[in-house]
C-alpha cells in the first residue's frame, strides 16, 4: 500500500477473470478498490474485513458465486444492498462494525446463509428475516425475528 496515495498497489484485479479467493484483510484498502473487486464475478470468497473501506455498500449482485462474504472492521455505511438476495450460494456473512443501519427483506431468501453478524453497526434491526439454515446469527440490539413469508 502506498501510503501517500492511499491507492493500492495492485489495482487491476480485473484481468484475474477466474479468480475464487481473494484474501485483502487488514491492508488500509479504501472505498475505491471496492469498484474494481465487484468486475470479478467469479469470486467465491471475498475478505476485505479491518480496512477502510466506506461509503455505502455496492451492488452485491456483482458476485453471483460468492459463498463467504468478510466486510467487518470498515467504515461502510447505510442499508444493505438489495442485490444481497442474488447471492444463492452465500454461506457466511459478516458485515459486523461498520456504520450499517438496515437489512432488506430479501436477505431471507438467502437458504444457504448459516452465519450472519452485524454486530456493532449504528443500526437498530427492527425486522429481521427468519434464515432457513442459519446456524450463527449476531446482531445488536435486535427486536424481533420476522417470517417475511408468513408475517401476520
Amino acid at each position: 500500500m502506498d501510503q501517500a496515495s492511499e491507492e493500492p498497489i495492485f489495482v487491476n484485479v480485473t484481468r484475474f477473470s477466474s479468480l475464487k479467493k481473494l484474501y485483502l484483510q487488514k491492508n488500509v484498502l479504501n472505498g475505491f478498490f471496492m469498484e474494481r473487486v465487484g468486475q470479478v464475478s467469479s469470486l467465491e470468497y471475498l475478505g476485505l474485513f479491518d480496512n477502510q473501506m466506506r461509503g455505502p455498500l455496492l451492488d452485491l449482485a456483482w458476485f453471483p458465486s460468492l459463498r463467504e462474504l468478510h466486510l467487518g472492521t470498515n467504515q461502510f455505511q447505510g442499508r444493505i444492498p438489495q442485490g444481497i438476495g442474488k447471492l444463492s450460494q452465500l454461506r457466511i456473512l459478516d458485515v459486523s462494525s461498520n456504520r450499517l443501519d438496515g437489512l432488506p427483506e430479501i436477505m431471507g431468501q438467502l437458504s444457504n446463509l448459516e452465519m450472519f453478524d452485524a454486530s456493532n453497526n449504528e443500526g437498530y434491526y427492527h425486522r429481521v428475516p427468519l434464515f432457513k439454515s442459519l446456524q450463527f446469527c449476531r446482531l445488536r440490539p435486535i427486536l424481533q425475528l420476522v417470517d417475511f413469508e408468513h408475517e401476520l
